[in-house]
């Protein structure tokens, strides 16, 4: 399998650093990597001077690793959306059997483009997989990801698992290249860069989160930057994102964009333990539990979705907010059959960490979501069942 590699990358030559030197440090088993490329965002006009060093060290980090490697460097600041439609173009032009996309903010095991390789290979054969990730369930002790080794889960929105160095197969980035398209002319149109403009963003948001409401799938009042419409293209398409149990890669990025060291912390990233074998295959989902994954994740949508059109329309709210037979029981226990415990809920943002008194706490706000209704108990031959 020919593999391509894309990085985007802004103002953070240390995180970018890290990245570059354990992508160099693959073990490389079974493939071939075909381009590298590095999108780089431009400076910001606020802080030009200091951006223009930080960049100039990311190209040059890049250069030196990669010697043979693509920059694509944006004169101005660009944003994220722009950068990735700069991705996508290429990605849809490039002969290469399947492509993997990081951010700078990662530290990668060893393992990470061998587990990734094999994903991607029983990904091609699928055609109810869409991406595929090896960052896993962040925050999980090293002894559950040893148990669970060969464990995937549905990444989603609607399970509050954080995106990172998902990889796509040539037929996926065909499928979800139009879908992610209609998303850019639509940012590009309310001059949604996704840069950190705040006010931008507030004004934007509504018409945003509109194009997910009319196109079928309703986010959530902060789902409208580019990694929302993983989701949107995975449900149009009848296809699941999924991702390893056990965590090949960390997070690096106390603070950015989308973060902040005390948001870091929270979560549990910065003690995240990183497993240090791959398994040889993956138990891989049967077609009626990932139509059920699916069937679930699009009934969390609609919910939302309609309860969304009912008060913007002042109509009653159909749906109640608060149900205790939600969605992650559904997923749990009666679609992968395992037990709910705190590790899990500590993975998927339930329970939250307050450095303040070192205590852990429930967020009700997210675990109470909504109302899923009854559902028969499967009796899936899935290996972790209870």
């Amino acid at each position: 399998m020919l593999i391509d590699l894309y990085i985007v990358s802004y103002n953070r030559p240390d995180y970018l650093s890290c990245l570059l030197n354990s992508l160099d440090q693959q073990n490389c088993n079974g493939y071939e990597i075909g381009n590298i490329h590095l999108f780089q965002d431009g400076p910001n006009p606020d802080r030009r001077d200091e951006d223009a060093h930080k960049i100039a060290s990311c190209i040059e980090f890049f250069q030196r690793t990669f010697p043979s490697g693509h920059v694509h460097a944006a004169e101005t600041n660009i944003g994220i959306n722009g950068n990735y439609k700069k991705l996508w173009d290429d990605m849809i032009s490039s002969n290469s059997a399947a492509a993997i996309v990081f951010e700078d903010d990662l530290e990668l095991s060893p393992h990470y483009l061998d587990v990734m390789n094999m994903l991607l290979r029983r990904a091609e054969e699928n055609p109810n997989v869409g991406l595929v990730f090896a960052v896993g369930i962040l925050g999980i002790p090293y002894e559950f990801q040893k148990q669970r080794i060969k464990a995937l889960m549905p990444m989603s929105t609607a399970f509050s698992i954080h995106r990172w160095g998902w990889g796509i197969t040539r037929d996926v980035i065909k499928e979800f290249y139009p879908i992610k398209n209609m998303y850019f002319d639509v940012a590009s149109r309310f001059g949604y860069a996704d840069n950190g403009d705040k006010e931008r963003e507030m004004k934007c948001r509504d018409d945003l989160l509109e194009f997910f409401n009319t196109v079928g799938v309703y986010q959530n009042m902060y789902a409208i930057q580019v990694d929302a419409v993983y989701d949107l293209a995975a449900l149009l398409l009848n296809r699941v994102n999924l991702t390893t149990y056990a965590s090949y890669a960390r997070s690096t990025g106390e603070v950015g964009l989308h973060s902040t060291e005390e948001f870091f912390n929270r979560l549990g990233y910065k003690h995240s333990v990183v497993m240090d074998e791959a398994p040889q295959d993956f138990d891989w989902y049967e077609p009626e539990m990932m139509l059920d994954i699916l069937s679930t994740i699009r009934r969390f949508h609609t919910n939302i979705r309609t309860n969304y059109n009912s008060g913007k329309y002042a109509a009653p709210i159909p749906y109640p907010a608060i149900n205790k037979t939600n969605l992650f029981e559904c997923l749990y226990k009666q679609i992968l059959g395992w037990p709910i415990t705190q590790d899990n809920l500590r993975a998927h943002n339930i329970i939250n960490y307050s450095p303040d008194n070192n205590t852990e706490f429930y967020d009700y706000e997210r675990f109470e979501l909504m109302s899923l209704g009854h559902r028969k108990k499967k009796n899936y031959k899935f290996p972790y069942a209870i």
